[in-house]
């Protein structure tokens, strides 16, 4: 994956003297490897101008190669906004790609390399990025959703194992018959065997009534 366009935007005689000056120096702190030196005055002529191309795109670089990325996409979102040909539209939102990548907010890369595309759709480095872009946007979908249900196992079987651990209610001891209760089946007793016997009874006179038809 190419990491950034470390190129820096040339000055230009739209610029005072002062500026271009200053642009020059912070160009030549930036290839000598002082990032924070150049950033200082890329900052500085971005607050003077905060349409300028050239010190928004350069100042994102500087931020970028500092690993400051939070900055870095602010910076090169500034300098999207004032870029105008297909080539500074194409190697900003290719930056601001790699500033997400960094962030890993694959959607977002993926947006700006689609971006940087529209205005270079034969950029080879750019299709590279996007379509590892979108690998690792799927990877990561696919992550969340095993963690997702990985955990949903887990708070499955803590309930589960919650129920185990769960005691039993204790069982109700059987109380003692009340003198009521007793006087009750005792009637009761009574009753049925009363029944009993008068089933019997009628049993046996209707079998003597059946012998003497006989």
């Amino acid at each position: 994956m190419k990491t950034t366009y470390i190129f820096l935007l040339t000055t230009s005689l739209a610029y005072g003297q002062s500026e271009h000056e200053q642009l020059l120096r912070a160009t030549e702190s930036y290839l000598k490897g002082d990032f924070s030196g150049a950033a200082q005055i890329y900052q500085q002529l971005s607050l003077q101008n905060p349409t300028s191309l050239k010190a928004n795109y350069n100042l994102a670089n500087t931020l970028y190669q500092q690993k400051k990325y939070d900055d870095a996409l602010k910076a090169y979102e500034n300098a999207s906004k004032s870029a105008q040909t297909d080539t500074e539209k194409a190697h900003t939102f290719h930056n601001l790609g790699n500033s997400y990548l960094q962030k890993q907010d694959y959607q977002k890369a993926a947006d700006a390399y689609k971006n940087a595309l529209r205005a270079n759709p034969q950029d080879a480095d750019t299709k590279n990025n996007l379509a590892y872009a979108l690998r690792q946007m799927q990877q990561q979908q696919q992550q969340q959703q095993q963690q997702k249900q990985q955990q949903n196992q887990d708070n499955q079987n803590n309930d589960d194992k919650e129920k185990d651990q769960k005691p039993a209610p204790p069982k109700e001891e059987k109380k003692p018959p009340t003198e009521e209760e007793k006087m009750m089946e005792l009637v009761e007793n009574e009753d049925k065997n009363a029944q009993k016997k008068i089933k019997e009874q009628e049993a046996k006179k209707s079998k003597k009534e059946i012998e003497k038809d006989w």
